[in-house]
């Protein structure tokens, strides 16, 4: 294996399998500039549809969050699942992964119409406790 660059606008060590016909790149996420592995993950799986997701505080606040990462994993019994990475700042942990470990329940939703605004207007954290939808007016 010989490591080569070929990630466009980071220094991306890719490693090629030179003495195969059909070469393979792979990607070392370890030794890629951050974020540039995030930035190849959401170049590669386009379009990259929205979940809100809805959960309430132990104080009953409620807060909904856009996520792109989820899927359905499961006809039976019906079952989705989303990925909450951790912010680089503190609080490290997201209101809504917090509030899913307090309270146990989450409420999916897809997109609607009439949330044209929140649903355009740029993803942004914002600070513990504020309600998104509100935010976004």
């Amino acid at each position: 294996m010989k490591a080569i660059r070929g990630f466009p606008h980071s220094p991306t060590p890719l490693a090629m399998a030179t003495s195969d016909p059909y070469p393979t790149l792979s990607f070392v996420p370890a030794e890629m500039a951050d974020p540039a592995p995030y930035h190849l993950l959401t170049s590669i799986v386009a379009p990259r549809p929205i979940a809100w997701i809805s959960t309430l505080s132990p104080e009953g606040v409620p807060n909904l969050a856009p996520y792109s990462f989820y899927n359905a994993v499961a006809g039976f019994p019906p079952t989705i699942m989303f990925s909450v990475s951790y912010r680089q700042r503190p609080p490290h942990e997201k209101d809504t992964l917090r509030n899913v470990k307090d309270r146990g329940s989450l409420l999916p939703t897809w997109w609607m119409p009439r949330w044209r605004k929140p649903w355009c207007a740029p993803p942004r954290s914002l600070p513990t406790g504020s309600m998104s939808l509100i935010r976004w007016g």
